[in-house]
């Protein structure tokens, strides 16, 4: 078994040889430790050597078969943040980002860095920082207004006969054939999960970003990761889904004056780009679309996620309490539990009925009761709505 490792944001560059050679033991002796081998072979790319910004890749082969894969990964990763943090106590914040920024790639050896290697390297190792993941969510789990639910169905259509449309058709000699779907709404009102669904019914895996994901602190980095984060989409046909997107799409700031808001300036710039050059999906999700600049408005197609009604929140209680569609539910009812009443009493969003669900659970199992009642299930909804008071208490001040 080999990995890759990507060190973000770190100056190793700047060191002494003896601190590298320091830093290459630390990192054989964190891998032995957790494979449980001695053959480890460990290989330190440090980039160019006039860019001390650059990150530092290692490459270690030899591994073993690769048993207890998942453990020993976890294992590596929380013994190299460990060195890390010692290099960084030695050589100076200076050297080495303050973030615990560690990319584990399986079974790949990234390329060699040298100084010919240009933009093209420096993209395509970025690319490997967003990995993909495999949509939990159905539509069958995702319960939304009518209305939300049907524009989102037209929008699938569009996925669905794209081929037709702007290959056979030649739409695409006039308009871009990237699906950009921008959900908005208030918080809790299942964009995200909508996301995991949309990606699953186009038969797709899903990429998840956010603002934090792609923002960098060094100067010229932002438009690069947004770029890297469309190329990583390509190469590995999945939708994009970038989460708290009016902080990317906000309005392109005027009267610049310092480098960072002209470096924020082109990472949305750069975004406009990649939506006219991408070809598959993107998803963008936000609670703050007054927020956008209106260039990005009007290349997505906006689906509001307005709080559930009374219908809704009846099924939403459902698949959150009942078996249905192999979610591996196996709450004990009493007899006296009603969603109808559950529906109508409280208006909650779904990711507030999740946590009361998940409160009257912990309630009843904690009073010995052998089945969970409607009067646990009023109770949590009733902490809920507490806490969510709090909450906004809190903020106003």
């Amino acid at each position: 078994m080999n990995i890759s490792v990507v060190f973000a944001k770190m100056k190793l560059i700047l060191l002494d040889e003896k601190s590298i050679g320091e830093f290459k033991e630390s990192i054989k002796s964190a891998a032995c430790g957790a494979f449980g081998t001695d053959t480890a072979q460990v290989e330190v790319l440090q980039g160019e050597s006039d860019n001390p910004q650059i990150d530092v890749y290692v490459n270690i082969s030899d591994l073993g078969s690769g048993a207890r894969k998942k453990i020993a990964l976890s294992a590596f990763s929380s013994r190299a943040k460990k060195y890390i943090n010692l290099l960084q106590s030695k050589a100076g914040a200076e050297y080495v980002s303050k973030k615990d920024n560690i990319f584990i790639c399986e079974n790949e050896k990234l390329p060699t860095v040298n100084s010919d290697c240009g933009d093209e390297f420096d993209y395509a190792a970025r690319a490997r920082f967003y990995n993909c993941i495999e949509p939990k969510f159905d539509f069958s789990r995702v319960i939304l207004p009518e209305t939300t639910h049907n524009d989102i169905m037209e929008a699938a259509q569009a996925v669905k006969y794209r081929d037709k449309v702007y290959n056979e058709w030649g739409l695409s000699s006039i308009a871009s054939p990237c699906i950009a779907l921008n959900f908005f709404g208030s918080s809790g009102t299942g964009k995200t999960m909508a996301a995991q669904a949309f990606a699953k019914l186009a038969g797709k895996r899903l990429i998840k970003a956010s603002y934090a994901d792609i923002e960098s602190k060094y100067h010229g980095e932002g438009p690069k990761m947004v770029k890297a984060l469309f190329m990583a989409a390509k190469e590995q046909d999945a939708v994009v889904f970038i989460d708290e997107a009016d902080s990317l799409l906000s309005r392109r700031l005027t009267d610049v004056t310092q480098g960072s808001e002209q470096a924020i300036n082109s990472m949305r710039s750069q975004l406009l780009i990649s939506l006219e050059d991408f070809d598959g999906i993107v998803i963008f999700a936000t609670n703050l679309i007054d927020n956008y600049d209106k260039a990005f408005v009007s290349r997505l197609n906006c689906i509001e996620f307005a709080m559930p009604d009374e219908a809704a929140r009846k099924k939403i209680w459902d698949v959150h309490i009942k078996p249905c569609g192999g979610n591996g539910l196996n709450i004990p009812l009493a007899d006296d539990v009603d969603t109808n009443l559950l529906a109508k009493k409280f208006e909650l969003c779904g990711r507030d009925i999740r946590e009361a669900v998940k409160y009257a659970c912990v309630r009843a199992a904690a009073s010995g009761c052998e089945k969970v009642s409607l009067a646990h299930f009023e109770a949590g909804c009733n902490t809920v709505v507490r806490k969510n008071g709090a909450v906004a208490a809190s903020c106003a001040d």
